[in-house]
């Protein structure tokens, strides 16, 4: 029998594996997901701007609102996935320092959406952090289905079967 020297592989309780893992996380949540959120609105819209030059403003608000919506959900969803694809790797680090770093990057994100600009009153600070307020639901989304994805699958599987 051959032992495995190789500490990264033997011992996935290490630290940098969870450094590693929370600036990749960090860096995902606060710069990428934003911006594919507003690139996915963006194109929602061009493909149906056409229909919408000579409807009223309250519709090309309420369309607006509703794409968005759509947009975001859909990054939700990848989120969620993307946390049931890092399952099985987050439940071999490290499970008190896993809940410390995911617990303060919460904080940091909620934070930064309360105090986005030192010199604005709350309900602009508010309305100006929609970037992080996003940062937050997705954070919550990866969580779900990185630690509750399998009750969530009961969940459905329940809904599924009440259905029929």
């Amino acid at each position: 029998m051959e032992k495995n020297t190789n500490k990264l592989v033997r011992k996935p309780n290490n630290f940098l594996g969870l450094i590693l893992f929370t600036i990749i996380y960090f860096l995902v949540q606060a710069v990428i997901y934003p911006l594919l959120a507003y690139l996915f609105w963006f194109i929602f819209t061009l493909f149906f701007i056409g229909a919408l030059v000579e409807a009223p403003e309250q519709i090309l608000k309420i369309f607006v609102i509703v794409f968005l919506l759509f947009c975001l959900i859909i990054i939700l969803g990848i989120m969620y996935f993307l946390g049931y694809l890092c399952k099985r790797f987050l439940k071999k680090m490290n499970k008190k320092a896993l809940i410390l770093v995911m617990i303060v990057i919460f904080i940091y994100f909620v934070f930064r959406a309360i105090f986005e600009n030192e010199y604005s009153s709350i309900m602009s600070r508010l309305t100006n952090g929609r970037k992080y307020i996003f940062c937050i639901l997705s954070h919550v989304s990866f969580i779900i289905g990185a630690f509750y994805s399998d009750k969530v699958k009961k969940i459905l599987d329940k809904i599924k079967f009440k259905r029929k």
